[in-house]
């Protein structure tokens, strides 16, 4: 059977308007994915909410653990105690330095009514990796106490995560962890005169040093959507919530930025 010539144009332009229709389908679902409108919604993903605490107080060892300076009689230059210590942790929230310091004998000719006069001077200072100076102070009439905590911007970003499920929204979460890494050189020189060389081949000066660090630590918890209300501020969320990154601190007792 042969269709008529009339009947194949209309097969034709039917055939074309088919593919044209088709066409326009394609590109308007193009279009709503690059617009950010999903053309399939997945109801399975959970929204997760990030929570955080600081940790303990970590303790952190120096290189040399020899705190104590002794003096060489006919040596008028004495070696200063140097150490280095190396803060390596994720997330990283402070960094302290604990420093106590008592001359072993005080005093003029160790007597006590001149307490103070001729007793030895420490000086302790503290750099980071790029030399900045964290510490820097003396003993005054031969004590010395040095207590200075660095605190760090490393804050990740608190906005909650929406995954599949809990194995997933861990994954998420660690991929926007801040490593941390820096080191701190720390130097602690003794200045003295004849006399306290003198005391010190008897005793040599000591001192108590401690670095401990804090950090991030962070947890997951399912967002519970009937309690969330959008137009009412979360509390639970501090001002800061994006990653700034390691090596911005400030000192407690002292102004010192690094940027």
């Amino acid at each position: 059977m042969s269709l008529k010539k009339s009947d194949k144009i209309i097969a034709i332009v039917g055939v074309i308007i088919l593919i044209i229709a088709g066409i326009g389908i394609v590109l308007y679902s193009s279009s709503d994915e690059e617009n950010g409108i999903p053309t399939i919604k997945n109801e399975d993903k959970m929204m997760y909410d990030i929570t955080y605490k600081i940790s303990d107080p970590m303790p952190a060892e120096p290189d040399n653990t020899a705190f104590s300076i002794k003096s060489k009689l006919f040596n008028r230059r004495i070696t200063p105690y140097v150490g280095e210590v190396v803060i390596s942790q994720k997330n990283l929230q402070s960094v302290n330095f604990y420093l106590k310091y008592n001359d072993n004998v005080k005093g003029f000719l160790m007597g006590k009514l001149f307490t103070g006069i001729g007793a030895d001077q420490l000086t302790v200072n503290i750099k980071d990796s790029d030399g900045n100076v964290i510490v820097s102070k003396s003993s005054s009439k031969g004590s010395l106490k040095v207590n200075e905590t660095l605190e760090f911007s490393s804050m990740i970003s608190l906005e909650p995560i929406e995954a599949k499920d809990i194995t997933e929204a861990k994954s998420l979460l660690e991929e926007r962890y801040v490593d941390n890494e820096e080191s701190y050189k720390i130097k602690v020189s003794l200045s003295t005169g004849i006399w306290g060389r003198l005391r010190e081949l008897l005793k040599p000066d000591t001192f108590k040093l401690e670095i401990s660090y804090t950090y991030y630590e962070y947890e997951l918890e399912l967002e519970d959507e009937d309690n969330n209300n959008p137009d009412e501020p979360d509390d639970n969320y501090p001002p800061m919530g994006s990653i700034v990154g390691f090596g911005v601190y400030s000192a407690t007792n002292f102004g010192l930025t690094k940027l």
